[in-house]
């Protein structure tokens, strides 16, 4: 039978197609927030780097209770 031929696909659908996969990846902006970086100046790693364990919960306990339904 063979491979089936490749259909010639509308770059409007395609277009649309590929803006709600980035908006899925990307959010709608509602509840997104900038990244945190954990560095020693802002309090969340050591100087050996390792994750100052308090002081993340404390600032994003909220957000992990969330994610885990807590």
């Amino acid at each position: 039978m063979g491979r089936p031929r490749a259909r010639e696909v509308d770059p409007a659908v395609l277009a649309a197609h590929l803006e709600g996969v980035t908006r899925r990846r990307v959010g709608d902006g509602r509840g997104q927030q900038d990244p945190v970086e954990f560095t020693e100046e802002n309090g969340y790693l050591t100087p050996s780097l390792k994750l100052w364990r308090a002081a993340i919960v404390r600032d994003f306990g909220g957000e992990m209770r969330g994610l885990y339904g807590r």
